[in-house]
């Protein structure tokens, strides 16, 4: 992503703009629609020569909250169990962090951008925390971006190892861009 499809994202209210590329072994393609200065997206990434299998992470922007308060959030983290452990997760979340990075830059927010994204505990229950919450905390080293993870009601932040052991509620992954 990069300044002209922002400015066409910014510039085409409600028609959606598609983006694709090759990140390595990995085809990447970014789908977001402005609503009202509220970007939606859908990241969808898959190994490349197989356009029927792909993980995909959604991510909102709303622009005023973005350049005011320096926030985003990311949801829905979804990889299939037949292509998992192959890359797909990483390399859609650190799409989330290029695109953040992207827009800090086209807005010229110079301060940190904090992006979240949420933790369920029925996660926790049939044992994706296991896998979703170390690899969250690897995005942050590739992407040597400060991350830490919160629950609900706590203001401490967490690291993973940390989080998995003592929470019993939902909580939050969030990334200091």
């Amino acid at each position: 992503m990069d300044n002209n499809f922002i400015e066409e994202l910014l510039n085409h209210p409600y028609e959606e703009k598609s983006i694709k590329s090759l990140r390595g072994e990995f085809w990447i393609e970014e789908v977001f629609t402005n609503k009202n200065n509220h970007i939606d997206g859908e990241i969808r990434s898959g190994i490349h020569g197989d356009d029927l299998l792909n993980g995909s992470v959604e991510i909102h922007i709303d622009i005023e909250k973005f350049k005011n308060e320096h926030h985003a959030r990311f949801g829905y983290l979804e990889v299939p169990s037949r292509i998992s452990n192959h890359g797909i997760g990483t390399t859609l979340m650190l799409s989330v962090i290029d695109i953040i990075k992207a827009f800090k830059e086209f807005y010229s927010v110079g301060e940190t951008v904090s992006v979240s994204g949420w933790l369920s505990t029925s996660d926790k229950q049939n044992g994706n925390w296991n896998k979703s919450v170390p690899l969250y905390e690897k995005i942050g080293y590739l992407a040597n971006v400060e991350s830490n993870f919160t629950i609900k009601n706590d203001e401490n932040h967490y690291t993973a190892e940390d989080f998995l052991r003592i929470s019993n509620d939902d909580g939050s992954i969030i990334y200091l861009i």
